[in-house]
């Protein structure tokens, strides 16, 4: 497969603090890369140098071969979409106008209104996440779940090559969780989708992902497979926790467990 991302010794930071430091990485088309790591770690600040939001101190990164930072805006938003930990909540907008926002990249100077074209993408992306018969609610009406297939929704219109997404499925309850992944291993597996996904929760990271990279203070500690990565010396070593790695009997991958200390008391 192309190599769609490549990061070559990367540094970025904020002001003058330096948060990633000498990441090197490429991502293939197709692959779902998960990323992984305490808080602090960087993982957000990876996301947001691969969609272009930061530029790096020192290194390069490359987009489908080409230097990022030389790729016009409006062309990166036809190619990246970004879903962010923060969706909306009290915004008062139609379902269907939020989702149309996602075509602004593809309107022309002085265009005011939608296509049929572009309502036309943006029904078909509801549908995809099963939210077309909520086009009509206002967002600030939609439940946590409703509304983050929304935001995801805006996202897909957009039609990206690339999509990045921070913790996609906190605050959400395991059926929720489990039917944005479906629908985003589907659009994967259907459409060749490359998705770069930020967790948390390092046992869908392990169930979802066929790639992890896992990060501590900014730097990439491991990366391949969830069973080369979720190891209990790899995680005991970033995390400073006691943990359990087992392997899911259905699916093999490792599932991980804590280990509390009244455990260790008996």
């Amino acid at each position: 497969m192309a190599k769609l991302v490549q990061l070559m010794n990367v540094s970025c930071g904020y002001g003058k603090k330096i948060v990633l430091r000498n990441v090197s990485i490429s991502i293939e088309e197709g692959e779902i890369v998960g990323v992984i790591g305490p808080n602090g770690s960087g993982k957000t600040t990876l996301l947001r140098a691969i969609s272009g939001i930061l530029r790096p101190k020192v290194g390069s990164i490359l987009f489908g071969g080409k230097n990022l930072s030389k790729i016009p805006h409006t062309e990166l938003a036809k190619k990246i979409a970004v879903v962010s930990q923060e969706g909306p909540h009290d915004l008062n907008m139609r379902v269907m106008d939020y989702v149309l926002l996602g075509r602004i990249p593809y309107m022309g100077p002085f265009t005011f209104f939608e296509k049929d074209e572009d309502i036309k993408i943006a029904m078909d992306c509801l549908g995809i996440m099963g939210i077309l018969h909520l086009k009509d609610e206002l967002v600030s009406n939609l439940s946590g779940g409703e509304r983050q297939l929304a935001v995801i929704s805006r996202a897909l219109v957009q039609n990206p090559t690339l999509l990045l997404l921070d913790e996609p499925t906190s605050h959400l309850d395991i059926a929720h969780k489990v039917k944005i992944l479906n629908i985003l291993k589907k659009l994967n597996r259907e459409r060749g989708l490359t998705q770069i996904v930020v967790f948390h929760d390092l046992n869908l990271a392990s169930e979802f992902c066929g790639r992890l990279i896992l990060l501590s203070e900014g730097e990439v500690v491991c990366d391949g497979t969830p069973n080369q990565v979720l190891t209990f010396q790899n995680l005991e070593n970033v995390y400073r926790t006691m943990v359990i790695v087992k392997e899911n009997p259905i699916s093999s991958r490792p599932y991980v467990f804590p280990v509390f200390e009244e455990w260790m008391k008996r």
